[in-house]
């Protein structure tokens, strides 16, 4: 970042067409039931340290129903840099957002895409937009259309704050793409679990308990490499999780994805603020 008000890129942006630059665009649903929104850019221009989003363009906003994030990828410049994924929700406030879900921060290889798989999957719904935490990389694509909103900073959000993107910056698209998959498929329901210990991966990969798992409704009881997980957390105005986020109380409502007041198939244990 120059400055606040300054010009979010740091190097001078390369005008072309998205259909020349984009290595990569949204996708429609597959039959999997997974779906890709954003783009990548070989050719994006750097920035300093920023968090960015897109709220102004629909291929940066998650579509209806409940999904997970599986992955993330951004194309690197060629001085690398570092970066993690956001996933915010507008909180009624302009340019304000609760922070759904974050990222391990991941250098960047330069001059390369780089594609991140999550070791524990961001619950996400429809509305949701992405956006990412940056240092030093190549950040944006100059367009000439569209906007991202941004604020300059040095530390990386956590789930549940909020973030205020104060600045807006013309004519970019951001240099950001995430897998989802939908909870739900043709195969039957599907739901969110937190792992447990000894919970393994089915090439035996161990997971950390606590790790959000997307599993067919009642897996665990039928599946031992998920014995024992159990439902997630339904955190009010963030959605599913199995973070320990501050702040919050246990109501003993049973939820569905819908939240409070949705007791259609709810399992999901109510968190609500105590602020």
């Amino acid at each position: 970042m120059r400055s606040a008000r300054g010009r979010l890129v740091s190097l001078a942006a390369t005008a072309c067409g998205v259909a020349l630059c984009a290595l990569f665009s949204i996708g429609g649903a597959s039959a999997s039931g997974s779906t890709t929104i954003g783009q990548v850019f070989s050719t994006a221009s750097s920035c300093s340290s920023a968090n960015v989003a897109q709220p102004s363009v629909d291929t940066y906003t998650v579509p209806s129903g409940s999904w997970v994030v599986t992955s993330w990828s951004t194309y690197a410049g060629g001085g690398g840099g570092s970066m993690a994924l956001l996933v915010l929700r507008p909180d009624g406030t302009p340019n304000s957002y609760t922070v759904v879900g974050v990222s391990p921060l991941q250098a960047l290889t330069a001059s390369s895409l780089n594609t991140f798989t999550l070791g524990s999957t961001i619950a996400t719904v429809g509305g949701d937009v992405i956006g990412m935490y940056e240092l030093n990389s190549a950040c944006v694509q100059h367009t000439g259309s569209a906007s991202v909103n941004y604020t300059i900073s040095g530390s990386l959000p956590t789930a549940g704050s909020t973030l205020a993107l104060s600045y807006t910056e013309s004519g970019d698209l951001l240099n950001l793409s995430a897998t989802l998959e939908s909870v739900s498929s043709s195969s039957g329901t599907r739901l969110g679990y937190c792992s447990a210990a000894g919970n393994t991966r089915p090439d035996g990969t161990a997971i950390a308990p606590g790790t959000f798992l997307n599993l067919a409704a009642g897996q665990p009881d039928t599946d031992s490499d998920y014995r024992g997980a159990t439902p997630a957390y339904y955190y009010e105005g963030i959605g599913i999780s199995c973070d320990q986020l501050p702040g919050y109380k246990a109501t003993g409502e049973l939820v569905g994805y819908g939240g409070h007041g949705d007791d259609q198939g709810g399992i999901y244990q109510y968190m609500a603020k105590t602020g």
